[in-house]
């Protein structure tokens, strides 16, 4: 949480792995949150890597991006 009326949904995705994707959030639990309550949602989009000694790596990730500014492509 970013504050009372702000929550953060951080997705995390293995470079090494063939992706699909992300399962985004319970529609209803969203829907409710954002257009019944009108609070804020964002995400954060984590790359990762496995090391060989099995630490994970992150190699790059976003800043808070609101839902309404999520792009596709």
């Amino acid at each position: 949480m970013m504050s009372d009326t702000h929550a953060v949904n951080i997705k995390s995705n293995n470079v090494a792995k063939q992706n699909y994707s992300p399962n985004m959030i319970s529609i209803r639990v969203m829907h409710k949150w954002v257009f019944e309550s009108r609070h804020d949602l964002s995400f954060i989009f984590v790359d990762y890597k496995e090391k060989e000694n099995g630490e994970l790596e992150v190699i790059g990730h976003t800043k808070p991006i609101p839902i309404e500014h999520i792009s596709w492509d």
